[in-house]
């Protein structure tokens, strides 16, 4: 306690920049002034094993103090802010997440959970409870758990219902991502540059957390869609005509539309125009054309239209024009749309007289080359596929002439005349066993009988007649 309590007192300085690391460690922001680790005290982080081995953890579960009024004092600091000022977001991070469980009930119900020991454990609900005043930590320990600790926040094997609790955390979580969200436009991409597939694959931890949580039920996909669409508008009414931020938030708008939309025509379009001047990523906009089914041939017209009357600026130097400018980004179009396996006549038909497209004879046969590649692991794919056939058919006809033909109506009846041969049998056995028993028992009873008879005829005597001096009475 004495520890902590020295931390309300260093809490001042540091708390602010401690908060803005915390923030910088999500959206990955590397910051030249400071660090995580030189906010750390290292003459502190005895403290950790000190809780640790002492099995203090329940220590800094206890509520802050209160005044007269009933109301929380000012100098009164959480223990767990305290212990994150005290050593550091690193340490105090990897000890949080260490120890942190899922809310148990009060009276556990099996006798497995009856015998553990809860008194390390630190409830993630009573740990957020903890810094709900201090929303940018609170958003860094959430986001903590998210990544290292699934099992607890978004992945259940045990039940298909999460617990309320974490599902109003995932709401939680949800509007902090919204509240700090970079809305500065970092670097200026063009669509006539082909990322690398690094790029086309990274993911924000806003992405990561829409994907792990909608399923749960937590936030609503309609909710979602508003929030993200007012935060893009900055406004109350957001307009789709009206963007003040357009690449805020636009792949995450766009995998929601796509996963939880009407399907009709006007959201296959703005999803389209998203990833077109949101994400300015052509090749995840020609995946998006191809992925989509049902408006595919109505998505390639706007797709086209869009590279051959959008003028873009050219990178660095060259002919000047719109004819070559638009040249480049549909050349552009033909590389990608080649990568995916699309029709690249129906779009080499689409070229109009007089336009100039720089390389295009290179990037046809790339893509001839690309596509007779293709053809051929299809076919040998095909080979691979009807000789493995061929195999477990002959395995199965191998094994079918060693299986044991089975019929289950004979094999009832033959078991039940073998019950009833093996009841008579034993009957049979008992009066065998018994016969001997019953013959022995008459036998003496004939005895008995003569030898009454003979003792009545003879007076009592028993055997032969003996002399009278000899006789047994």
């Amino acid at each position: 306690s004495y520890y902590l309590a020295l931390a309300t007192h260093r809490v001042s300085q540091p708390l602010n920049l401690i908060e803005d690391m915390a923030i910088a460690s999500i959206i990955n922001q590397d910051s030249d002034e400071i660090s995580i680790d030189s906010l750390a005290d290292e003459r502190y982080k005895h403290v950790v094993t000190m809780i640790e081995s002492h099995e203090l953890h329940r220590f800094l579960l206890r509520k802050r103090k209160k005044d007269e009024k009933g109301s929380l004092t000012g100098t009164s600091v959480p223990p767990i802010v305290s212990l994150i000022c005290l050593v550091g977001l690193e340490t105090s991070g990897s000890f949080l997440i260490e120890y942190c469980n899922l809310a148990m009930s009060s009276k556990p119900s099996t006798p497995s959970a009856k015998q553990m020991d809860f008194s390390t454990h630190l409830p993630i609900n009573q740990v957020a409870a903890q810094l709900e005043e201090y929303p940018k930590l609170l958003h860094w320990f959430l986001h903590r758990v998210f990544c290292e600790k699934p099992e607890i926040y978004v992945q259940f094997p045990n039940t298909a219902v999460p617990p309320s609790v974490v599902t109003d955390l995932h709401r939680i979580h949800f509007n902090l991502h919204i509240r700090y969200a970079d809305r500065q436009n970092r670097g200026n991409k063009s669509l006539t540059v082909l990322p690398s597939l690094d790029e086309i694959s990274h993911e924000s931890p806003l992405m990561m957390f829409l994907k792990a949580t909608m399923v749960h039920g937590g936030i609503r996909s309609d909710d979602v869609r508003k929030t993200i669409e007012k935060c893009r508008s900055d406004s109350d009414k957001p307009k789709r005509s009206n963007v003040k931020y357009p690449h805020l938030f636009a792949h995450e708008l766009a995998y929601v539309i796509e996963r939880t939309g009407s399907g009709s025509e006007r959201d296959a379009r703005e999803v389209l125009n998203l990833y077109l001047e949101g994400v300015v990523s052509l090749p995840l906009a020609v995946e998006y054309v191809e992925r989509n089914t049902t408006h595919s041939a109505m998505l390639w017209e706007a797709l086209v239209s869009y590279c051959l009357n959008t003028k873009v600026e050219e990178p660095s130097g060259g002919e000047s024009g719109e004819d070559v400018v638009n040249g480049q980004l549909f050349g552009t179009l033909l590389e990608v749309a080649a990568r995916s396996g699309a029709d690249l006549a129906h779009l080499v038909s689409q070229i109009p007289p007089g336009m100039c497209i720089q390389g295009i004879r290179s990037k046809l046969v790339t893509a001839i080359s690309d596509y007779r590649f293709k053809l051929k692991i299809n076919k040998d794919a095909l080979k691979i596929l009807s000789s493995d056939k061929v195999t477990l058919m002959r395995e199965q006809c191998y094994r079918s002439r060693r299986g044991v033909r089975i019929d289950l109506a004979s094999d009832i009846e033959r078991n039940s005349e073998t019950l009833k041969l093996n009841i008579s049998q034993k009957k049979n056995i008992e009066k065998i066993e018994q016969t001997p028993k019953d013959g022995i028992h008459r036998l003496s009873a004939k005895r008995k009988a003569r030898f009454r008879k003979a003792k009545s005829k003879r007076g009592g005597f028993i055997g032969v007649a003996l002399p009278q001096s000899l006789e047994i009475r």
